[in-house]
C-alpha cells in the first residue's frame, strides 16, 4: 500500500527538525543522578517520544455523509493528511533515603502540531447548524488540553519501608497508580476496574497497549503487610474521583458527541442540540479495597489472589432531562466486586513449552449497565440509571518461542474474555438489554446481551544484531469480539469489532527506538457508519511513526 502525503497539510520541515535534534542530544546523555552521599539515591530520568501519524483511506461516503460522524472524519479528510504531529517528554523524580523512605514525582508535557488549528471540520455539503460537538465550532479547552497541547502531573507520592510485627511493610500516601489482577488488554472487564481510569485516548491511538499501561493516576493510601510466610494483605482507600478519558468529537479517532467530556452540547436529530449540564461525580472516599495473596509452596512461584472491592464506575451514563433542557454525565458508585486470581506456570521449562498463566473470575454486584441515556419523568433529578449483578472470567498466557529458523526469539500473548449479565436489579426499563422494550434487537442493534466474549493476540517475533548495534522486532496484535456485546458500562466490547495493528521496530545502540506501523478498526456497518459499535471507524486506518529515547 503507497501513501502519498496531503500538501496542504504537510509536515512542517522545522518542526521534524526539532524533533530529531531533541532526540539526538537526548541521546548523548545519561539519567541524570545527583550525589547526595551513600544514604540517598537520587534520579531524574526523561523519556522524549515524537510520533507522526498519516491518515491511509479516504473517507468512504456513507461515513462522511452521516452528520453525526462527520466533524471526526473531515478534520484529515484525504489519505496522507497528517494526522498526528506530537511531541512529548515523560519526566520521572525518585529520591530514596536508606532504602526506607521515598519520594516521586513524575509529568508529562505535550504539543501535536497537527492540531494547531482548532477549528473543527464538517463535511462542506452538510450545513453547520446540522451537527457538531462544540457549539462555537472550536475545540473546548479540555480537547485542546489532552490534543493540542498541555501537561499534567502524573506520580506524586511518598512512601515508606517498615517492619510490622516482624513482617515486612510499606506505607504509600499520594497520587499513583495500582494494579490489582491479571487483566492485559481487557482491563474494562478486569479486577483491576475501577481502581485508575483508564486513558481511551492513548489506547484506541495505540493498538495493543497493556491495560496497565493506559491507567491514570489517583490520590489513594496504599498500605502492604506480610502476615506470613505465605500470607500477605494489601488495603488502599482512595482520596479522589477521577473519570476516564475517551477520544473527543472533531478529533480524527473522535467518536459521537454522547459521553464525552469536551463537548458542550450533543445533537439528538440533525440540527437539534441539548446542551451540557454539570458532571455528577461520587464523592471522594467512597472506594476501597482489601487483598489477600496466598502463595503456598506447593505452587511453586505462583499465587492466588482474594478480593473485595467497593468502587466507583469510572465509565459514564448520560441523561437527558425529562424536559429535554440540559443533559449531563453521571458516574454510579456503590458498587461491589468480589474477585480471586491465580498466577501459574503451565509446562515445563526444560523441554520450552512453559506457559505463564493468569486466571481471574470476578463479580460485580449492583454494576452499571449500558442505558438508553433517559432519566424517569417522575424524576427530573435524576442520578441512577440501569443496575445489575454481572460476572467477568478472563484467562490470558505469555509463551516464549525459542530461536528457529524464522526469528531468534518470539513473544506470544493471548488473553480471552467472558461476560455474563446475571440480573438486572434496578432501572430495568432504561437497560439496553436485547429484545426488551428498550432495545428491541440483538447484538447487531446495539443491545446488551447476556453472554459476551472476546479475544486478544499480541505476537512480536525478534531478530538481534541485523545490522550493528540494530535489534528488530515485529509487533502485531489482533482485538476482536468474538459473540456478544458487554452489557456494563465497562469494557465497551462490541460483536463484530475489530482492532489490529502492525509494525516494524528497532532498538538501535539499546537507546534510541523507532517504530512504524499501521493501525486499523473494523466494525458492522449497517449503512453510513451506523451498526455495532466501531462501524465508523471503518475509513479511519494510519501510520504512525515513532521516535524515542531517555536520558
Amino acid at each position: 500500500m503507497s501513501i502519498s502525503i496531503n500538501r496542504k497539510k504537510k509536515l512542517p520541515g522545522h518542526h521534524l527538525f526539532i524533533a530529531a535534534l531533541t532526540l539526538g542530544m537526548a541521546g548523548q546523555a545519561a539519567a541524570f543522578n545527583i550525589d547526595a552521599g551513600p544514604e540517598w539515591s537520587i534520579r531524574w530520568d526523561n523519556s522524549v517520544l515524537y510520533n507522526l501519524g498519516f491518515r491511509a483511506q479516504n473517507i468512504k461516503d456513507g461515513i462522511g455523509n452521516n452528520p453525526f460522524f462527520s466533524e471526526s472524519d473531515y478534520k484529515f479528510s484525504d489519505r496522507g493528511d497528517i494526522v498526528t504531529n506530537r511531541i512529548s517528554n515523560l519526566s520521572e523524580f525518585d529520591a530514596v533515603y536508606m532504602d526506607k523512605y521515598g519520594v516521586r514525582v513524575s509529568g508529562s508535557v505535550w504539543k501535536d502540531f497537527a492540531y494547531n488549528d482548532d477549528s473543527v471540520e464538517n463535511n462542506p455539503g452538510l450545513p453547520q447548524a446540522l451537527f457538531g460537538s462544540y457549539s462555537s465550532g472550536h475545540y473546548s479547552n479540555y480537547t485542546k488540553r489532552y490534543y493540542r497541547q498541555g501537561g499534567e502531573f502524573l506520580d506524586t507520592f511518598v512512601f515508606a519501608n517498615f517492619n510490622l510485627a516482624g513482617r515486612t511493610s510499606s506505607i504509600r500516601v499520594g497520587r499513583f497508580t495500582q494494579y490489582w489482577g491479571n487483566a492485559q488488554f481487557y482491563g474494562g472487564l478486569g479486577i483491576n476496574y475501577g481502581q485508575n481510569p483508564s486513558d481511551g485516548i492513548k489506547g484506541l491511538t495505540s493498538p495493543g497497549s497493556k491495560a496497565k499501561e493506559l491507567t491514570i493516576p489517583r490520590a489513594q493510601i496504599l498500605l502492604q503487610t506480610g502476615l506470613t510466610d505465605t500470607l500477605s494483605l494489601a488495603a488502599q482507600v482512595f482520596g479522589e474521583f477521577r473519570p476516564d478519558r475517551k477520544p473527543e468529537g472533531g478529533t480524527f479517532l473522535g467518536t459521537v458527541g454522547f459521553g464525552l467530556r469536551g463537548a458542550d452540547r450533543v445533537a439528538v436529530a440533525p440540527g437539534t442540540f441539548v446542551p451540557r449540564g454539570n458532571d455528577i461525580k461520587p464523592s471522594a472516599g467512597d472506594d476501597w479495597g482489601v487483598k489477600m495473596t496466598w502463595a503456598p509452596e506447593w505452587m511453586d512461584a505462583g499465587n492466588i489472589g482474594f478480593y473485595y472491592r467497593k468502587l466507583s464506575e469510572t465509565s459514564p451514563w448520560l441523561f437527558f432531562t425529562p424536559t429535554g433542557s440540559d443533559y449531563h454525565l453521571t458516574y454510579a458508585n456503590d458498587v461491589t466486586m468480589y474477585a480471586i486470581s491465580v498466577d501459574t506456570d503451565i509446562g515445563d521449562a526444560t523441554a520450552g513449552n512453559r506457559v505463564s498463566a493468569g486466571f481471574e473470575l470476578s463479580y460485580r454486584k449492583n454494576a452499571a449497565l449500558n442505558s438508553v441515556g433517559t432519566a424517569a419523568v417522575s424524576d427530573p433529578g435524576a442520578t441512577d440509571g440501569p443496575r445489575g449483578n454481572t460476572l467477568q472470567f478472563i484467562a490470558n498466557g505469555l509463551y516464549g518461542i525459542q530461536r528457529n529458523a524464522w526469528w531468534d526469539a518470539a513473544t506470544l500473548i493471548g488473553e480471552f474474555s467472558y461476560q455474563r449479565l446475571m440480573s438486572t436489579t434496578r432501572n430495568e426499563a432504561m437497560a439496553l438489554t436485547e429484545n426488551t422494550a428498550a432495545c428491541p434487537g440483538g447484538a447487531d442493534a446495539g443491545c446488551n446481551t447476556k453472554n459476551s466474549w472476546g479475544v486478544s493476540v499480541f505476537f512480536q517475533p525478534q531478530w538481534n544484531g541485523v545490522f550493528e548495534g540494530v535489534n528488530l522486532d515485529m509487533p502485531i496484535f489482533v482485538q476482536y469480539q468474538i459473540k456478544g456485546n458487554t452489557a456494563t458500562v465497562a469494557g465497551a466490547n462490541r460483536e463484530g469489532n475489530a482492532i489490529y495493528s502492525i509494525g516494524l521496530h528497532a532498538l538501535v545502540r539499546s537507546r534510541y527506538d523507532a517504530t512504524i506501523a499501521y493501525n486499523g478498526y473494523r466494525g458492522r456497518d449497517n449503512g453510513g457508519g451506523v451498526g455495532n459499535g466501531l462501524g465508523f471507524f471503518n475509513d479511519r486506518g494510519w501510520v504512525s511513526l515513532t521516535l524515542g529515547t531517555s536520558f
